[in-house]
């Protein structure tokens, strides 16, 4: 085991950033920004599925990745709610792909639960957890052109965060 994969085996936030993905790469005015996400979320929301999609098929080509359903609503009473709920626990990435890009659809859409997403080497982590929520935790730096390239490649932004315990507050990341 190298160093850094040692650095990262024990915690340390060596070599390692936080990013998000976004629809636009750098901060601009917060009240525009909010009325173009509301437009692109009510108009154009099955678009960014799609995207977020292809970038989670395009990085299982590089990295071994598990897939998890965090914890969902008892309350709902949906028939695909209950279908999903039964799946919290379980790998997705042990189902077929047409099933768990099912499961991330909906996640995108109802906002009813999140889906993390682990990289077992390098380790880092991925939370989707509704439209536009999204933060790529322990970005070793040696991945992050990998990891643009394949953002950019479906029309969206790897942006980086400031600090490295900040949670997404899109008008204080910068890159």
């Amino acid at each position: 085991m190298n160093k850094l994969q040692q650095n990262q085996d024990m915690g340390t936030t060596d070599n390692v950033s936080n990013y998000f993905i976004d629809f636009i790469p750098k901060q601009g005015n917060e009240r525009n920004y909010d009325v173009v996400k509301n437009y692109i979320t009510s108009h154009y929301l099955e678009v960014y599925e799609d995207k977020m999609i292809r970038i989670l098929l395009k990085l299982m080509i590089y990295f071994n990745l598990k897939m998890y359903l965090t914890d969902f609503p008892i309350e709902l009473k949906s028939a695909l709610s209950k279908e999903y709920s039964r799946l919290v626990g379980t790998d997705l990435m042990s189902l077929p792909i047409e099933k768990w890009t099912k499961v991330i659809k909906y996640i995108l859409k109802e906002h009813v639960s999140s889906i993390q997403i682990l990289s077992i080497q390098p380790r880092f982590l991925i939370s989707i957890e509704s439209e536009f929520a999204n933060e790529l935790r322990r970005i070793p730096n040696s991945c992050v052109n990998l990891l643009r390239s394949i953002v950019e490649s479906e029309g969206l932004f790897l942006i980086k965060m400031e600090r490295q315990d900040e949670t997404i507050n899109r008008f204080t990341c910068h890159e």
